[in-house]
């Protein structure tokens, strides 16, 4: 049997600290928590890039780490004030990032939700570090700014990061581009 430091030390996300060297304490624990000790392989390809200010696509299957791998590096990069964007194509979805987000920040109220009929106040979305919603749920925000006084430009105004989760579920199916697209429109 396994002394409880022993085991303690050996779930500590050791290479998550040689990827992301400030990790805090906070996050740290959250790791271990989890049972995360290294990183996944999409984890170990994103995480420095995001950490780099790149622009990353990732691709890889459910339950790979992806949402740790975007959210973890982006909230670290985050300055004083600034803010991220997490647009998901359901409101499922969108909460399940809200929640992995949520364990990342200082304090869970930096973290907000979107959603028609319980949107929220306009000061929890000034104060809020990272916003998550569906498309329509943002549409529908910018069609109520004239009724938040001009918090949501406030709020756009300070975002350093936009993360468009599950793209290829966000754009429109029936959409067709390219030298052919009256062609296919038609048949």
């Amino acid at each position: 049997l396994y002394h409880s430091a022993v085991l303690a030390a050996m779930c500590r996300p050791t290479e998550f600290l040689q990827l992301v060297p400030h990790l805090t304490p906070q996050v740290q624990s959250v790791l271990q928590d989890r049972g995360i000790s290294s990183p996944t392989p999409i984890q170990r390809a994103a995480l420095p890039r995001v950490l780099n200010g790149e622009s990353v696509v990732l691709h890889a299957e459910t339950g790979s780490g992806k949402s740790l791998a975007f959210l973890l590096p982006a909230i670290l990069r985050l300055g004083e004030g600034e803010k991220m964007l997490v647009v998901a194509p359901t409101r499922e979805l969108a909460v399940q990032l809200a929640n992995e987000a949520a364990g990342l920040v200082t304090d869970p109220s930096e973290v907000q939700i979107i959603a028609i009929g319980a949107t929220p106040l306009p000061q929890a979305l000034l104060d809020a570090r990272v916003i998550c919603c569906t498309a329509p749920e943002m549409v529908a925000l910018i069609d109520l700014s004239a009724e938040t006084e001009g918090v949501l430009t406030e709020v756009l105004s300070r975002l350093r990061v936009v993360v468009l989760d599950e793209l290829d579920s966000l754009l429109p199916i029936e959409t067709v581009y390219g030298p052919r697209a009256a062609e296919r429109k038609r048949s």
